[in-house]
């Protein structure tokens, strides 16, 4: 059997959105980005709605042009405040 190595990479970004919180919040995270990223593919590891939120993580493959010797990459939702549109 081979051994699982763990590898640990970081990878941090300002996505600017020019339209209302309210309306860009409701398309974000794992579940809604399925309906306008073409192909999009992920594995739900918590979230209590499957929308943005505090908390959500998820794992997906089609992040690796991030890190692209890494295979999925696991990310989480570290700040999420709509009424200051972060």
């Amino acid at each position: 059997m081979d051994r699982f190595k763990a590898r640990r990479g970081a990878h941090e970004y300002i996505q600017t959105n020019y339209a209302a919180p309210e309306k860009v919040f409701p398309l974000l995270g794992p579940v809604r980005e399925a309906d306008w990223i073409p192909g999009w593919q992920y594995e739900l590891v918590y979230s209590e709605s499957g929308v943005a939120e505090l908390g959500c993580v998820f794992t997906t493959r089609d992040a690796a042009c991030v890190f692209p010797s890494f295979g999925a990459i696991a990310s989480s939702t570290m700040t999420h405040d709509l009424r200051r549109g972060l």
